[in-house]
């Protein structure tokens, strides 16, 4: 019995990855997932939010998140990442997975890459100034690779802009969405 060989660079499954891109471009529908996140928080709750999701595998996971240290006193204080950390642990991982992907189908062998997505908090309009500047922005993203090579960095900084443009997680936060809120009692 011949076993396949599966085709690997950069931890992407070449051979998947091909079937996935042709999938999507037979039928668009076949690349759309709908991607939920859900945060419960009850009264004096640690974690201060939990996440019960759902991966995509089927197995069960809790995410976890703190409130801001400022928000919380010294009494409790905390010991998981603020919200906003994680929407940007989010989009770093995310342009990490595409910026991977595409180096992978450019032929490009990767040892180590680090993403850093930062961005400036300002909560003086949730607390002092509606009107006041905005709550977060700009963000900002470094790429670190391994290995460090002139032709490798050369080759991640022209993939760089193509992850830009297609990886969900900073679509998200580059181009203007619209959000619709919907409040119902617990169920």
């Amino acid at each position: 019995m011949a076993h396949a060989t599966v085709r690997m660079r950069n931890d992407i499954d070449l051979d998947a990855l091909t079937i996935f891109e042709e999938q999507a471009r037979t039928d668009p529908k076949q690349a759309s997932v709908l991607t939920r996140a859900r945060a419960v928080w009850t009264r004096g709750s640690t974690p201060a939010f939990a996440g019960p999701t759902r991966l995509s595998s089927g197995a069960k996971y809790v995410m976890e998140a703190d409130l801001p240290g400022a928000f919380t006193g010294t009494e409790r204080a905390p010991s998981r990442p603020a919200p906003v950390q994680h929407a940007l642990f989010g989009v770093a991982t995310c342009y990490a997975t595409c910026l991977l992907s595409v180096a992978a189908q450019c032929g490009l062998e990767l040892e180590e890459i680090r993403v850093t997505v930062e961005t400036e908090v300002n909560f003086s309009r949730l607390l002092a100034d509606p009107n006041g500047p905005p709550p977060a922005g700009p963000v900002r993203v470094r790429v670190e690779v391994m290995p460090d090579t002139s032709e490798t960095l050369a080759t991640v900084r022209e993939i760089s802009e193509v992850a830009k443009a297609r990886a969900p997680g900073v679509y998200m936060i580059a181009h203007p969405m619209p959000v619709t809120v919907e409040v119902t009692g617990v169920r």
